[in-house]
């Protein structure tokens, strides 16, 4: 017989709301393992600063994606969904299901409606963009992209190269791919 239980439960809520301990409960009442969604807690070494579950209040629990990168692992969201689509496709297998304790709503939003197509990172041309100030990428933003612009943090500027980035390499500007995912994803 199916099981009728989806894949995953999602928990989500502010940093010292309670999500730990209610991932641990409902996974621990479902027969479920923790799948953490936190752009922090991933990395070692920063277990006080991120709020990382300890290990006794994991419950014997299984968690995963929690302390196990060291922090100069660069990670994104496309990393994140991917990681989380293997793990609960393969809980699934196992006939167990997952509850994600997010913590990061980027990737859960990324997971669900799934991400822009932007070009790859070019690690040359972004070299030669954070040797500039971040006001004067602002203002090349501004002009290239206004709209991306508007919804950017004039200090932002790990931002604000992406945005530079995906206008060098393609066609569109970032902008411009949000809007062509966001129609996909309108009836």
């Amino acid at each position: 017989m199916k099981s009728l239980c989806p894949p995953f439960l999602v928990v989500s809520g502010p940093t010292a709301s309670g999500k730990s301990s209610l991932s641990v409960m409902l996974a621990r009442y479902f027969s479920r393992e923790v799948i953490n969604v936190d752009s922090v807690q991933i990395y070692r070494g920063l277990e006080v600063g991120s709020a990382q579950i300890s290990p006794e209040d994991q419950q014997g629990v299984r968690h995963h994606l929690i302390g196990e990168l060291e922090i100069n692992v660069p990670i994104d969201a496309k990393w994140y969904c991917d990681q989380i689509m293997s793990m609960t496709n393969s809980l699934q297998a196992e006939g167990k299901g997952s509850v994600l304790c997010v913590g990061t709503n980027l990737y859960l939003l990324s997971l669900l409606y799934g991400l822009a197509e932007l070009p790859q990172g070019d690690g040359e041309l972004r070299n030669q963009l954070e040797q500039e100030s971040t006001v004067v990428l602002y203002e090349r933003l501004k002009e290239c992209d206004p709209r991306a612009s508007e919804n950017i943090h004039p200090h932002d500027k790990v931002r604000i190269i992406r945005a530079l980035e995906v206008a060098h390499l393609s066609q569109d500007s970032l902008s411009e791919a949000h809007h062509i995912h966001q129609a996909t994803l309108d009836p």
